[in-house]
């Protein structure tokens, strides 16, 4: 992989057109590895994972302050009076932010039924939705529901091996536009650096491996010494 695209190239196109870099990295970084575990075994797995909490006795005293901070703003908002208001114009631009063929959730509604329907009154319903939501606390409960698909991490390792998996979950259509409304509003009081890969729009962390592996592999073809920090 790192043979075929060299890093130079990489380079002129993060300067040049980083759209065409991402591109070609993505292109490359196709690879499809099927899991060879028992759904059983998959079962118990994600439901430790999800469910048990694991921490080191430092995590536990820092996560024990935390939740302290968490209850007592909780408790400060509750004193305050504030009704939060979501324009339907607002909904209509993140409906179009949607992916098309994109799988669907446990609803089994695809993405395009609701961009189809932006000219009725669904985005003032989704609107009083979000609204109630964030005013009242009133959660739909498929809002915590999504369907697990899963991933090998390492596609080199073992297939077999479940600590080699990750969990995707694949919610719904309605939970998608509440996680970019919040993503919106949350966007606006953070600034990202440059080179963060996580957490931002067509960028993975999966690229930050492939940048690292082929700068390694181009410090060994001109014989220089490189060193990696984990």
């Amino acid at each position: 992989m790192v043979k075929t695209l060299k890093l130079e190239e990489l380079a002129r196109n993060f300067i040049e057109n980083k759209n065409e870099m991402w591109r070609k990295i993505n292109k490359y970084n196709k690879v499809r590895i099927d899991v060879d575990i028992k759904l059983d075994t998959l079962i118990e797995h994600y439901k430790i994972l999800f469910n048990e909490l694991q921490m080191s006795n430092k995590s536990k005293v820092k996560n024990e302050e935390q939740s302290k901070i968490v209850k007592a703003y909780a408790k400060y908002i509750k004193t305050k009076i504030g009704i939060v208001k979501i324009d339907e114009n607002k909904i209509v631009y993140l409906i179009g932010k949607l992916g098309k063929k994109k799988a669907t959730g446990i609803d089994n509604i695809e993405n395009e039924c609701y961009q189809n329907a932006i000219l009725t009154k669904l985005p003032r319903l989704i609107a009083h939705l979000f609204e109630t939501t964030i005013n009242h606390g009133i959660v739909l409960e498929e809002s915590n529901v999504g369907m697990v698909n899963t991933i090998i991490k390492n596609t080199t390792g073992d297939t077999q091996n479940v600590g080699n998996t990750r969990p995707i979950t694949i919610g719904t259509t309605i939970s998608s536009l509440m996680e970019l409304l919040l993503q919106e509003e949350s966007i606006k009081n953070i600034e990202l650096h440059p080179s963060q890969y996580g957490f931002r729009s067509k960028s993975s962390t999966s690229h930050a491996i492939f940048v690292m592996k082929s700068i390694i592999e181009d410090t060994k073809n001109k014989k220089k010494s490189h060193t990696r920090f984990f």
